[in-house]
């Protein structure tokens, strides 16, 4: 694999910083990584956690602006109950979470059909 030894240095506020490694947490990427999916989801090839890959296996439609940023809230919110539940040792009720899981599987069953 090539090594990176290219830099792109690019200034965030200090919210801005922290949604952006609040969102690629929850996504299980660092900070790097998620960026690096942002930047480079269009191009042929990108590597994410050291495995190169076609774009296509991590793309999911996004028609407009406001459903990016609804997507982005939607995982800003559940960084927050984790947070919270990491904090006061309580989980969310089973219920809860069941609810969050089927509602973020229906819109991708929807997006990807």
């Amino acid at each position: 694999m090539e090594q990176r030894n290219r830099f792109i240095n690019t200034r965030f506020t200090e919210i801005e910083f922290k949604n952006i490694g609040a969102t690629a947490k929850n996504f299980g990427y660092s900070r790097s990584e998620y960026l690096r999916l942002l930047l480079l989801k269009d191009s042929e090839i990108l590597t994410i956690n050291n495995k190169s890959t076609t774009s296509e296996e991590y793309k999911i439609p996004i028609t407009d602006e406001k459903e990016l940023k609804l997507l982005l809230n939607i995982a800003n919110n559940i960084n927050q109950i984790a947070k919270i539940s990491n904090q006061t040792k309580q989980a969310p009720s089973v219920e809860v979470l069941i609810n969050i899981q089927n509602k973020i599987g229906n819109y991708l069953d929807n997006k990807i059909q």
